[in-house]
């Protein structure tokens, strides 16, 4: 071969080799950016899951409706869904709270917001709190069984309960006597 020939075959076989580490190359570069897209829709696919994952925990578990009205709640109370519920009353502001069902019971949290009507011995328990534990199933205002309850607003209630007692029995203590005086005269052997 003469040196033309042998140099333009050199060139050939460089070409061809250039050609071929591009063509390698562009191969490499396709598989990487598609090794890439793959990873990226992982990721998008594994946070997508993450955020589902976090939104069932927290209506499963930290979600508290809020009712407007008592028939609203009274449902929730049967069925001791979580729920809130602001009692805007002629005489008191109350918050209940539907926490959770534990054993057959359902924990209710009550706070006296604010008293409107009464006496000044009443805004003394102002803030205050009670929980109660009512039997599923059951509709009735908590305050009303406070046997169930436990907390400082309880006790408050009753010192309340307590103290209008013990005024109404003097202001009344004639009275009383009247009454117990008519017993015991119709207890008295003849």
């Amino acid at each position: 071969m003469n040196k033309k020939e042998e140099d333009y075959s050199r060139e050939t076989e460089d070409s061809e080799e250039d050609s071929k580490e591009n063509s390698n190359r562009k191969k490499t570069k396709r598989e990487g950016k598609y090794r890439r897209g793959i990873e990226i829709l992982k990721l998008i696919i594994f946070v997508i899951v993450l955020i589902g994952i976090c939104f069932a925990t927290y209506y499963l578990f930290f979600y508290t409706k809020t009712c407007s009205d008592r028939d609203c709640f009274s449902k929730a109370l049967v069925l001791c869904e979580r729920a809130k519920w602001l009692n805007d009353d002629a005489e008191a502001t109350w918050i209940y709270t539907i926490k959770e069902n534990s054993k057959d019971k359902c924990e209710i949290s009550v706070k006296l917001l604010q008293a409107k009507k009464g006496k000044q011995e009443i805004e003394k328990i102002e803030g205050k709190e009670m929980i109660c534990y009512l039997p599923v199933g059951t509709l009735t205002v908590p305050e009303e069984n406070l046997e169930l309850c436990s907390g400082e607003l309880k006790e408050g209630l009753q010192d309340l309960v307590i103290k209008r007692m013990h005024s109404y029995i003097l202001e009344n203590l004639g009275q009383i006597n009247e009454e117990i005086g008519k017993i015991e005269n119709l207890t008295k052997p003849l």
